[in-house]
């Protein structure tokens, strides 16, 4: 598996077209719910969304199912002890594992 790569010319904060065009160059992506994850659910890039039990999950990523209501791409990853990650990055390292 590849390691996260930086690239300082993009402010990845405050250049949201930097941004936007630096995710459509990822084959995948691992987020949490923020905008990246919006950014490439719009682009229709592969994206793994990390989602916390509780207070953290959203209503707009619908707890009915584990694919994202509003980008096709996304399919969600959900906590389901609270503020415990083990199961949920289990289960991306194995999807991850498809991907090579």
């Amino acid at each position: 598996m590849s390691s996260c790569i930086t690239i300082k010319e993009i402010d990845n904060d405050n250049d949201i077209l930097g941004l936007s065009n630096l995710i459509s160059c990822c084959d995948y992506v691992l987020t949490i719910s923020n905008t990246t994850a919006h950014l490439s659910g719009g682009l229709g890039i592969k994206t793994m969304l990390m989602l916390p039990k509780g207070k953290g999950a959203f209503w707009y990523w619908s707890s009915e199912n584990n694919k994202s209501l509003w980008y096709k791409s996304i399919d969600i990853y959900r906590q389901s002890i609270s503020n415990s990650w083990d199961e949920v990055i289990n289960e991306i390292i194995l999807k991850l594992r498809k991907y090579e």
